[in-house]
């Protein structure tokens, strides 16, 4: 699997729906969360089988790389190409002094903890 700027933004959108029921405020839309962020495409054998939204946020101390949303078809497991992709870009292109997403899958915790990464905080939220 490899990581390429999407060319499709409806279908990588699209895959992206697959994420937004699982945002963490709440059901939102994949435009929503993908609104200031650039999309790529998970790609296998020529085909888009997932697709990500990244911003990248600069501040006085430092910069960081944030993915609003991730989804993939059943059966694709894109967590270590994603990581792998991720932190090459940090390093060698972006400069970022982090990485971060929030999942409310507690799966996608585990495995990304056995790759490096680190929970940071809890979001919490009170509906009105």
């Amino acid at each position: 699997m490899r990581v390429e700027p999407t060319q499709d933004r409806a279908r990588a959108l699209a895959l992206l729906e697959l994420a937004a029921a699982h945002d963490v405020s709440g059901p939102s839309s994949a435009a929503e969360l993908a609104e200031g962020a650039a999309l790529f495409d998970l790609v296998r054998d020529g085909q888009a089988v997932g697709a990500f939204a990244l911003r990248v946020d600069r501040y006085p101390s430092g910069t960081v790389m944030t993915v609003t949303a991730a989804a993939s078809q059943a059966g694709q497991d894109a967590t270590a190409c994603m990581d792998a992709w991720l932190v090459d870009q940090a390093r060698r292109h972006v400069g970022a002094r982090a990485i971060t997403c929030q999942t409310r899958r507690p799966g996608l915790v585990r495995k990304l903890q056995r790759a490096g990464w680190r929970v940071a905080g809890f979001v919490m939220q009170k509906d009105t």
